[in-house]
């Protein structure tokens, strides 16, 4: 089968972020299973989005390359994910798994994201869950016409932490074709997290939200809020 170089890939991230990435990849058709974290096909049922969005043309052009064994896929996927939504970068956070139907990352208990108990951080608990769950949801959000946002997060702290964390978030069918044929709405994405030795320190409740964007034109140009003359004669932003 013929191999193709691709061109440098832009790709929207969750929070609205361009990645740059490239890669050789060989030319296949699609697949009709998705594969998990082995490479082994599962019966989960696969949706391909009518007009896929660039996030999830570089995820699936990754997880589909011959070319790329298990290791190389996974710091693939971490590296395009972590180098352009820095904040999650610097706490250090692994994708595993990052497909169509779920999303698996992993958090280490190093030194620079511990708490003064020597576990990881309540901040970067909630990082590693919206990161996770942001980054599956963003792969059916219609890049060119819509914005993904985080509308809420509620984090609950239940129990103690004990070495490494893990996420695991999921979609279901019903959510994934929501996304793509409304023109704004929020809903919950699922996420789990356990720690080394499987309990659930955390439970978390994150909501997603897309809408479309601004018009530039109707903004003056900017894409920013009208700015308002005051009484003081001072300007500030309509909200």
């Amino acid at each position: 089968m013929a191999k193709k170089r691709l061109p440098y890939i832009s790709c929207c991230c969750p929070v609205g972020i361009s990645i740059r990435h490239a890669v050789v990849l060989e030319q296949q058709p699609s697949a009709s299973v998705v594969f998990s974290e082995r490479r082994t096909p599962t019966t989960a049922i696969r949706m391909i989005p009518q007009n896929p969005n660039r996030l999830w043309t570089l995820v699936h052009a990754i997880n589909n390359s011959k070319m790329l064994p298990d290791t190389a896929r996974r710091a693939a996927l971490t590296l395009a994910f972590n180098s352009n939504i820095r904040y999650a970068g610097t706490t250090g956070i692994s994708i595993r798994e990052w497909n169509e139907n779920r999303a698996v990352v992993e958090l280490k208990n190093r030194w620079h994201i511990q708490n003064h108990l020597k576990g990881i951080h309540a901040t970067a608990m909630a990082t590693l869950a919206e990161s996770t769950t942001g980054m599956l949801f963003g792969l059916y959000v219609p890049d060119r016409t819509h914005v993904p946002l985080l509308k809420s997060m509620t984090v609950q702290f239940v129990k103690r932490a004990t070495g490494d964390l893990r996420a695991v978030a999921t979609l279901t069918h019903e959510q994934k074709q929501r996304i793509q044929t409304t023109d704004k709405g929020a809903l919950v994405v699922p996420v789990t997290v356990t720690d080394s030795e499987g309990k659930e320190p955390i439970t978390c409740q994150m909501e997603w939200a897309w809408t479309t964007k601004r018009n530039k034109q109707s903004d003056g140009g900017t894409g920013g809020p009208e700015p308002q003359q005051t009484s003081t004669g001072t300007t500030r932003s309509k909200l």
